[in-house]
């Protein structure tokens, strides 16, 4: 099995207060290729992680290959909905690299998002970040204008131009 190792990993356990979401993202270095580019092997891991993060997949994963013109571009993509948001990733067939998203409104370990790839694919190095949403809930300004056509328009607009 592969190590971590080029990243500072931490642990975010269950917050006490309300977030939007939880976005894990795996740099992934040296994975099987046997295991990369087998379309059968990633659908099945993909289907086990989301049971590994207790998430409900919204339809089947679909698991395509990209770049046949570019064999330094070609490579693998996963993407699983899920009830709560998806699962997006990305294999490197030259590299043997994966670059892989998680991403949930539902609270989940992001660690054993870690071991699972280490079990399934066996790298050499994963870098890890975690990205914690702001609190979803709705200020006092919201909450009183929301109804407002002008709150609407200048909403938009002060996006547009930020």
């Amino acid at each position: 099995m592969g190590k971590l190792c080029c990243g500072n990993y931490s642990q975010i356990h269950p917050p006490t207060t309300k977030f939007w979401g939880y976005h894990l993202i795996l740099d992934v270095h040296g994975c099987d290729p046997e295991k990369s580019q087998d379309q059968e092997y990633l659908t099945a891991w993909v289907k086990d992680l989301v049971k590994t993060i207790e998430m409900i997949p919204y339809g089947e994963p679909q698991v395509l290959h990209f770049g046949k013109d570019d064999p330094k571009l070609a490579g693998w993509t996963a993407l699983q909905l899920i009830e709560t948001s998806n699962i997006v990733a990305h294999f490197c067939d030259d590299t043997g690299d994966l670059y892989l998203d998680v991403f949930s409104c539902k609270w989940y370990d992001k660690q054993d998002v870690v071991n699972h790839v280490k079990q399934w694919f066996a790298p050499k190095c994963i870098t890890t970040q975690v990205f914690v949403k702001r609190d979803a809930t709705p200020t006092f300004f919201t909450k009183l204008f929301s109804g407002c056509p002008f709150f609407f328009w200048f909403k938009q607009a002060f996006t547009a131009f930020r």
